[in-house]
C-alpha cells in the first residue's frame, strides 16, 4: 500500500508541474516579466558584438551560456521539487499522513 501511496503522490506532483502555467494557482514571482525584458534586450545588444569575434571565441561563449542555461534550469527544477518535500513534510508534520507512509521513503524517490 505504501507503494501505491507514494506512486499516485509522484504522480500528481509530476502532472501539476507539467501544466502549462495557464491556471489561477500558477505563482508570479514580482520582477521575472521584468528581468525576462532586460535579459533580452541585453542579449539583442550582445550578439552583434559576439558575432564579431572569432569562431573559436563565439563558441565558447555559446557553451557558456547554454551551461548557464542547463544551470539555470536545474536550479529551478530543484526548487520546485524542495516546495514539494517541505509540503509533504508540512503535511506529515500536521499528522495527515499515516504513520506507516515514510517520509524518508518519499524523499528517496523525489532524489531519482
Amino acid at each position: 500500500m505504501n507503494n501505491e501511496v507514494f506512486e499516485k503522490v509522484l504522480q500528481f506532483l509530476k502532472q501539476l508541474k507539467g501544466e502549462n502555467g495557464s491556471k489561477k494557482s500558477t505563482v508570479q514571482i514580482i520582477g521575472l516579466k521584468e528581468l525576462e525584458r532586460e535579459t533580452e534586450q541585453l542579449w539583442q545588444k550582445c550578439y552583434p558584438h559576439i558575432e564579431k569575434l572569432p569562431m573559436l571565441e563565439r563558441q565558447e561563449i555559446q557553451k557558456w551560456i547554454e551551461k548557464n542555461e542547463e544551470y539555470s534550469s536545474l536550479q529551478e527544477q530543484n526548487a520546485y521539487c524542495q516546495g514539494y518535500v517541505d509540503c509533504v513534510l508540512l503535511l506529515a508534520g500536521l499528522g495527515l499522513f499515516r504513520s506507516e507512509v515514510s517520509i524518508d521513503k518519499f524523499i528517496e524517490q523525489m532524489n531519482k
